[in-house]
């Protein structure tokens, strides 16, 4: 993972300086990583590292080094998804949003590497506080994606005053999609999902 301070020039094709994020507790610099999940925090730029351990990292931007991390592990019904280790491994996703005033809102998926189901993914949309140490919250069910176990999520919206939640997929590498939901609905996936179970398409 790099982090770049001017990522505005970046983004417009220019040059910018880039730190390898990283340092004791806080990425594998000798291995490229993925699958961490952005967020801003009174205008700093945090990361989510690991799902369980619930791991939060502030990175310096002039040469990566985590200047804090906090770690939790106490939300049971992620616990339980990592405790199949042997069989499912736990990633981040796209971003996470403010959310309701103190909290954050964000996804995380599971992939198979278990003998005849490698590769297959499910994906979930979680709640974390928005206070150090940034300790999950809530967890719904799994996402109602079309193309199931080959829908991998890329992104997250809010669109403004509109009600509705918005996850954006991939289906199999091949195909761009979007899932609309209602808040309603939304809320509805948190609810009695202490499995992690799955859930019926939006109507």
């Amino acid at each position: 993972m790099y982090l770049a301070a001017e990522g505005e020039a970046a983004a417009a094709g220019d040059l910018a300086h880039a730190a390898r994020v990283g340092g004791p507790g806080c990425g594998w610099t000798r291995l490229d990583e993925k699958n961490w999940v952005g967020f801003t925090r009174r205008g700093q730029l945090h990361f989510v590292y690991s799902i369980h351990p619930h791991t939060v990292v502030l990175a310096r931007a002039a040469d990566g080094a985590c200047a804090t991390r906090y770690s939790t592990s106490s939300y049971a019904p992620v616990a339980a998804l990592a405790a199949q280790a042997d069989a499912l491994k736990l990633h981040g996703s796209a971003t996470a949003l403010p959310w309701r005033g103190d909290q954050y809102l964000a996804l995380f998926h599971t992939v198979s590497v278990g003998a005849g189901a490698s590769g297959a993914y499910t994906s979930f949309a979680y709640t974390f506080s928005a206070d150090p140490p940034f300790a999950i919250t809530g967890v719904s069910r799994a996402l109602p994606l079309a193309g199931g176990a080959r829908a991998f999520v890329s992104g997250l919206a809010l669109p403004p005053a509109s009600g509705k939640v918005v996850v954006s997929y991939g289906y199999a590498n091949q195909e761009a999609r979007a899932l609309v939901m209602s808040e309603a609905y939304f809320d509805e996936l948190f609810q009695n999902a202490s499995l992690c179970g799955a859930a019926d398409a939006p109507e």
